[in-house]
């Protein structure tokens, strides 16, 4: 079980106090919200996030994978080599994001197109000695490698790397070997020692020893003809280290050494890598099995999903299409698609947000903003223009909304100002924090990396959720504000508290007590009324405690945010609320 961090000993400055009311204690527990594993195409592994999770102070991981794009079916890397050694698109309609790079430090090696037509239109590529003859072991090589991530392609998605190869010359010491990167290093952790598989033919000299480096020997190629290699990443993965880590396969080189008069000319083709997978069980359900199999102790998991729909959204034309954040009670049961042209498709995000519901899940707006920056700051008219569809449909009725973005598309003051229209708007969301990240790096050093402190009776999924649906979550990030830190905000009598929705009369006083700890001493806090600064205070080391008097009316909404000597939140409440009393409070927001 995870670490609880009980706050009954400080219950009434926090808000929760047993006096005035018959609320059940509260603890807090930090929890990455949008996690990827491997199993989002492919990247980022379980072993590793829990392993940083626990680092870095977190009690909790929800994991969300793509719920289409975790099946292995979906992925489709093919690259036939052409004349400019570029990639295929990993996925119609999207742009490559893999390619061959030419690896020659020496100048060993030189290559060069053939430009006979070989496979159905496709150029074979080339490789060959050009040198004189070294006495000692030398190589040179190519290698398909990924843009922009630290891994790729789960090994848990079975990959196989196919292709054809043609030995056209071959004679004295040399060799040729597919080398393997995988990501993972031994103890699951981004630093350490890395892990290299070489696939070496059998009538081939095996190259000298490399530290680090395992070598599986494979049957004889064949000379002088085109033959199929097929190299089974998975199983050489699994009987070389086990299945106790999480692995990801990153890179494929193709290595040619050479020693002393050695001659080698090869060609290749017809490249792919292709994922197998299992038919036996739905991948969910693998990974579950995965996860318990890396269980960390002081981190809990939770197995929800990331809802996409259709590749066609109108909504892309400005934004980037809508997914939904699924948490459940009793975590993922079953696969849920959402076809070109059906009815889920067509009434997505709606179908998205009622499926996560009737199976006592809570569902959570994703990333409202496109990927790309834009070169201009969005002023408050843009917000509203952005903000409008979510409005129209009363965010079709979603529990939470993901606003802790450091940058996605937008900068976090973005998501902030759409926020606060919908508050503006009477539409009651929780506010959460995004750890929405697809590599491997170390969690300290990721853009987004905002956790969510949820307040609720304990750590099972029902009462997380709970929380989620209340609004009884606040958000920041961990890096510079205590992972155990504390945020109160609530009527001083406990009438009411954050994530509440309270009625009452025009131009009523309240009395307010806001109790932060875990903050710095160059940090302020600022109170919010209706998205406008009402008052800045100075933190006394590392916590504040104190009660103010604000004046609201119906329609007035008050937050909290935690701010850096730069004037960036690096913590926010979720709001209370204020409506008439001629209105009736959603039953989850009532005090």
């Amino acid at each position: 079980m995870i670490k609880k961090k009980w706050f009954v000993v400080v219950a009434f400055a926090l808000g929760y106090s047993l006096s005035a009311s018959s609320k059940v204690p509260q603890s807090m527990f930090l929890m990455s919200l949008h996690t990827h594993s491997s199993f989002s195409e492919g990247s980022g592994t379980m072993y590793n996030h829990l392993d940083q999770a626990k680092q870095s102070g977190f009690d909790g991981v929800l994991w969300t994978d793509h719920m289409v794009r975790q099946q292995y079916s979906s992925y489709a890397h093919k690259v036939d080599f052409d004349d400019d050694l570029f990639a295929d698109a990993a996925r119609p309609g999207l742009e490559p994001d893999a390619s061959f790079v030419e690896n020659d430090p020496n100048d060993l090696w030189r290559s060069k197109f053939n430009t006979q037509t070989v496979f159905e239109g496709d150029s074979s590529y080339e490789l060959k000695l050009i040198n004189a003859s070294p006495p000692y072991w030398e190589y040179g090589s190519f290698a398909y490698v990924t843009e922009g991530r630290k891994e790729r392609i789960s090994l848990y998605a079975e990959p196989h790397v196919r292709l054809m190869l043609n030995l056209r010359d071959f004679d004295g010491e040399c060799s040729i070997v597919a080398r393997v990167n995988l990501s993972s290093t031994p103890d699951g952790s981004f630093d350490g020692i890395p892990r290299v598989i070489e696939f070496v033919p059998g009538n081939m000299p095996v190259p000298p020893p490399e530290p680090n480096v395992k070598r599986v020997i494979l049957p004889a190629f064949p000379f002088r003809a085109w033959a199929p290699i097929d190299l089974d990443i998975g199983a050489a993965a699994g009987q070389l280290y086990g299945h106790s880590v999480d692995l990801g396969f990153r890179t494929i080189e193709f290595v040619v050494y050479r020693r002393g008069a050695g001659r080698l000319k090869i060609l290749f083709d017809d490249f792919r890598i292709e994922l197998e997978g299992r038919t036996d069980m739905p991948l969910y359900r693998v990974q579950k099995q995965v996860g318990a199999r890396l269980a960390i102790p002081e981190v809990d998991q939770y197995f929800g999903a990331e809802i996409e729909g259709p590749m066609v959204q109108a909504i892309t034309a400005h934004s980037t299409r809508d997914h939904i954040v699924t948490m459940f009670e009793d975590d993922l049961q079953e696969i849920i698609t959402f076809p070109e042209g059906g009815t889920n498709a067509n009434n997505y995000p709606q179908s998205a947000v009622d499926w996560a519901q009737e199976n006592d899940g809570v569902a959570i707006l994703a990333h409202m903003f496109s990927a790309i920056q834009p070169n201009v700051e969005m002023d408050t008219s843009d917000a509203h223009y952005v903000a409008s569809r979510v409005l129209g449909r009363r965010a079709w009725g979603a529990d939470a909304i993901e606003i802790g973005y450091s940058m996605r598309g937008r900068g976090l003051q973005d998501f902030i100002k759409v926020w606060d229209i919908l508050s503006e708007s009477g539409v009651f969301i929780t506010g959460v924090g995004v750890t929405d990240d697809h590599t491997v790096e170390p969690w300290a050093v990721r853009e987004n990396r905002m956790g969510s402190w949820l307040i609720a009776e304990d750590n099972s999924g029902a009462a997380l959720c709970d929380a989620i649906r209340k609004g009884e979550v606040f958000f920041g990030d961990p890096f510079v504000f205590n992972p155990n830190g504390r945020v109160g905000f609530a009527e001083i009598n406990d009438n009411f508290r954050m994530g509440d929705v309270v009625k009452t009369a025009a131009n009523q006083w309240y009395d307010i007590r806001m109790f932060v700890s875990g903050a710095r001493g160059s940090h302020d806090l600022v109170l919010f009324k209706n998205g406008i600064e009402a008052k800045r205070y100075d933190f006394n080391g590392n916590q504040l405690d104190i009660t103010e008097s604000v004046r609201v009316s119906p329609g007035d909404w008050l937050r909290l945010e935690v701010r850096d000597n730069a004037e960036q939140p690096v913590v926010l409440s979720n709001p209370i609320y204020f409506i008439d009393y001629s209105e009736t409070p959603p039953v989850n927001r009532r005090p």
